[in-house]
């Protein structure tokens, strides 16, 4: 998603007229929905699975950046709904994914939120070189490529614990 957004960022600014401050003030929409599910989501970290949880944000994402890609009168409406959605993903899955760091031994806790947050930064910069691309086709292109980026990285952690008993945050695995 931050890879999109990127792009997104040129598209409201540049096809649809946005100047700074209103691109800005319509992507809070994007931040504050991030900080309502990340609160949201903390209160079922304990109670589902781990492979769930980790397939949320970017299911939500996904779907958001689908959401944006439908055509209509108005290209805000679609934009903006896709923003809401996909700030509840990235919130649910910035969440989820600390939670995933937690769960290693005490002797390796640093280093496990050391890599987490650092694949975060890797990720957004590959994304941004990978949908280059796509968006030279047109900000929809780009759209569909990364839902589908988004809908691998959902379906991943499920089929990767396929057959195994799933892990609960703050459970033992055993």
């Amino acid at each position: 998603m931050l890879g999109a957004f990127t792009y997104l960022t040129l598209y409201v600014q540049g096809p649809l007229g946005a100047g700074p401050v209103e691109a800005g003030i319509r992507f809070l929409a994007f931040s504050t929905t991030s900080v309502a599910a990340a609160i949201l989501i903390s209160r079922f970290v304990h109670r589902l699975p781990m492979s769930v949880l980790i397939a949320v944000g970017p299911g939500l994402i996904a779907v958001a950046l689908l959401v944006m890609t439908i055509p209509s009168v108005d290209p805000w409406i679609p934009l903006m709904a896709g923003l809401v959605l996909s700030g509840a993903g990235l919130g649910a899955g910035n969440v989820i994914s600390n939670q995933v760091a937690l769960t290693a031994p005490a002797d390796r806790l640093g280093m496990a939120t050391g890599i987490i947050n650092a694949l975060k930064q890797v990720g957004t910069a590959v994304g941004v070189a990978i949908l280059a691309l796509p968006y030279g086709a047109g900000v929809r292109t780009m759209l569909l490529v990364a839902a589908a980026l988004a809908a691998a990285g959902a379906l991943l952690p499920l089929g990767l614990l396929r057959g195994r008993r799933p892990a609960v945050a703050g459970r033992p695995t055993g």
